[in-house]
């Protein structure tokens, strides 16, 4: 109860913890916290010696709460693994510095709205894995 969160915190000021800078994605991970394993984003990395937090993900989005630093740790994405089910992918590849070249030679002015869709559909290659 509150006692052991006393000494959990107290422990923590002696071990430090990592140091969170405003604007962190961390993860809570405080064992029996309904938002545990849920995303958050730093707001105040000390506040009154504790780390303010406010959700992203749960049933708590936007909720502002405060942890002590060690029940947090960085929110790293997970790399998606493309398999055959997912279909063919589509990837901007950004266009070669040769055609902008030609264009601006020819005079195609990129600026304009029909300009830009034209540079875009070129830009745009579709790839099946």
């Amino acid at each position: 109860g509150i006692r052991a969160n006393q000494e959990g915190a107290a422990g923590a000021a002696a071990d430090a913890g990592p140091v969170w800078v405003k604007g962190d994605l961390v993860v809570v991970t405080k064992a029996n916290s309904h938002v545990k394993g849920e995303q958050a984003i730093v707001e105040n990395p000390n506040w009154n010696k504790l780390v303010k937090i406010k959700m992203l993900t749960g049933s708590e989005v936007g909720a502002v709460k405060s942890y002590i630093t060690t029940d947090l740790v960085a929110f790293v994405p997970e790399p998606k693994v493309a398999s055959a089910e997912d279909g063919p992918t589509i990837e901007y590849v950004p266009l070669p510095k040769l055609v902008v070249e030609i264009k601006l030679g020819m005079g195609i002015d990129e600026s304009t709205p029909m300009a830009k869709a034209v540079a875009e559909e070129m830009a745009l290659v579709v790839r099946s894995r």
